[in-house]
């Protein structure tokens, strides 16, 4: 007997689908990369936005200071405010503070005395904090000392009058990143 071999064809009409192996281990890949850049955006724009919201805390501060000293208030004990200012220690915490001169018969002039104009004044003159403004765990402020003078608001800045392009800082540390408020010689915020 002979036998007659036959060809087995395959069906090309039938339409296969599916992922091939390699396909889908490049898609997990690309997936896996997208997820962690996400992750990390993520992260960048939240430490971003607290430097914001702590740098707008900072503004508003210097801006009320700023406001103190051009409203000059009358203090019940008929002393003579020098001016308003802001100081940190390093923390999160910033001070809005102001001087007085609690002796001006003897010593009418401790106001206008740069070197006076100090978070540690001398003693013709009495420092006493009004606000605090806490700027939240993590983060760190430091700043040169800005004083805002009384009564037309002039700024000076480790005890320099700001003039021209000289300018006074406060620095807000979160983590390593770093945001600067400048105040400028004619009482402009750049953040």
């Amino acid at each position: 007997m002979f036998f007659k071999k036959t060809k087995i064809k395959k069906n090309t009409n039938i339409n296969q689908t599916g992922f091939t192996l390699i396909e889908m281990v490049i898609v997990m890949g690309i997936i896996t990369f997208l997820s962690a850049t996400m992750f990390q955006v993520v992260s960048v724009s939240e430490t971003n936005r607290g430097l914001i919201m702590a740098g707008d805390k900072v503004k508003s501060s210097i801006r009320l200071a700023q406001s103190y000293a051009l409203a000059v208030p009358q203090e019940a004990t008929q002393r003579v405010v020098c001016g308003y200012g802001i100081h940190t220690d390093g923390t999160s915490i910033i001070k809005i503070y102001h001087l007085y001169n609690n002796n001006f018969e003897a010593n009418p002039e401790a106001c206008n005395n740069s070197v006076d104009l100090d978070y540690t004044p001398g003693a013709s003159l009495t420092k006493v904090d009004d606000n605090a403004i806490n700027l939240g765990t993590n983060y760190k402020a430091t700043s040169s000392k800005i004083f805002l003078k009384t009564p037309y608001g002039e700024v000076y800045s480790n005890n320099t009058k700001l003039t021209g392009v000289s300018i006074g800082y406060i620095k807000i540390d979160k983590d390593g990143n770093i945001s600067d408020i400048e105040i400028n010689g004619g009482g402009q915020i750049n953040f």
